[in-house]
């Protein structure tokens, strides 16, 4: 009862409660005890669900995975290139995990090279225990970022033939302004002001009168 006493007293709306429970000097002596504690048994459960997590992603995603970031902001693959191991991470660790401020965290990562268009250009790290919480979600946010090349390569020739119809107008559009241009050019490199003589002007005049 202390300890629920204790954590409802740390809450506002529940401040009430927990005193009419136990006097406040009672609880204000017992208040760090009980959250050192609690952040003891919340680092021990932590440590021992990362074992676990680090087991799933082991047989989850092998060397030579290809997936999307777990951050959802990178339209790169990333192949993986190390087994999973557990790491610090300060970008990479599932919403919620930890509380604010806390410093150890912790989180299942992995090695992985970034590609464009089949050419590896950077190393990097993808948070796999993120994806493997995004994996077995039961809601509309579900999501395996595991890459089906079938579907990639499919979705990549869709997109390379639609920015290839475009670059193809572009270039349509620009050789026609070419040509206008040339045109242009070719007729002020024949234009020779000198010609416009006295004589000239003279035979104008005979010409249209």
């Amino acid at each position: 009862m202390l300890d629920k006493a204790l954590e409802w007293y740390q809450h506002h709306n529940l401040r009430d409660a927990a005193l009419d429970l136990f006097p406040e000097e009672t609880l204000q002596a017992e208040l760090k005890a009980y959250n050192k504690r609690k952040a003891k048994e919340r680092h021990e459960a932590r440590e021992k669900e990362l074992k676990d997590v680090l087991e799933q992603c082991k047989k989850q995603f092998p060397i030579g995975t290809i997936m999307w970031s777990d951050e959802g902001s990178d339209h790169c693959p990333n192949i993986v290139i190390s087994e999973p191991y557990i790491g610090k991470s300060d970008w990479h660790i599932p919403y919620g995990v930890y509380s604010y401020g806390e410093r150890d965290t912790k989180t299942v990562l992995a090695e992985t090279v970034r590609i464009s268009r089949n050419k590896p250009f950077q190393k990097d790290y993808i948070g796999l225990e993120t994806c493997l919480r995004d994996m077995l979600r039961d809601d509309n946010l579900k999501r395996n970022r595991i890459i089906n090349l079938d579907e990639f390569h499919k979705q990549e020739i869709e997109k390379r033939d639609s920015e290839l119809s475009e670059l193809q107008k572009n270039v349509n559009r620009i050789k026609k302004d070419l040509q206008k241009y040339q045109e242009e050019m070719f007729s002020l490199k024949i234009y020779n002001p000198l010609e416009l003589t006295q004589e000239y002007i003279q035979e104008i005049v005979k010409q249209y009168t």
